[in-house]
């Protein structure tokens, strides 16, 4: 059982390393997106499919972007349940919660249930990788292996990045226009002051 927990950027990535990793040695991986939508087509969804890695988002956007609240807490237990079939069947040997929690943080998921579940119906020779801000204490003590992420120095904030990667791609016809575009949005912040 691992948790990428903390404030500093990378927890998914990190995880996704592993998954990446894992594949690599032939086992047998997957996981859920418990706030990406639905429908999202990022670049991770992307490549891993391109590596025969199945990353199911179940959300429908963070929080902060949320239209109805009620409705993204909805999905929570269903993002839930399919993560506990998907795990407790047996068919993979590393299985991904990313960004799960939050979930439990925000007392849409119990945390205490969810280790209970999972001390009971998790095979023993499969590990689960849950990410994530805020990390409950329940969820931590079960954990075999628990990374806090800390920010140090960041070029620029999360959300603005977030912003710029996930939904400014979309809009540009090639990679290159985005790069060059990107490069005029950053330059003025990297010029020596």
């Amino acid at each position: 059982m691992i948790v990428n927990t903390g404030k500093g950027e990378g927890k998914t990535t990190a995880a996704l390393g592993i998954l990446l990793r894992a594949r690599g040695r032939n086992l047998r991986v997957g996981g859920v997106q418990c706030f990406k939508h639905e429908s999202v087509s990022c670049s991770e969804l992307k490549a891993l499919a391109k590596m025969g890695i199945e990353l199911t988002p179940m959300g429908d956007g963070f929080t902060w972007t949320s239209k109805d609240l009620d409705a993204t807490q909805a999905k929570a237990p269903h993002g839930r349940e399919v993560a506990q079939q998907k795990v407790a069947s047996g068919d993979y040997d590393m299985f991904l919660l990313d960004e799960f929690t939050y979930v439990m943080h925000f007392g849409w998921v119990s945390a205490e249930a969810m280790v209970a579940w999972l001390r009971a119906h998790k095979p023993p020779m499969t590990h689960v990788i849950i990410t994530g801000r805020d990390a409950p204490e329940a969820l931590i003590e079960f954990a075999d292996l628990v990374t806090e992420m800390r920010k140090v120095k960041h070029l620029m904030t999360p959300s603005y990045a977030m912003f710029l990667i996930e939904h400014h791609a979309a809009y540009f016809d090639t990679r290159d226009i985005f790069l060059s575009r990107l490069s005029n949005l950053l330059a003025p912040r990297m010029s020596p002051s």
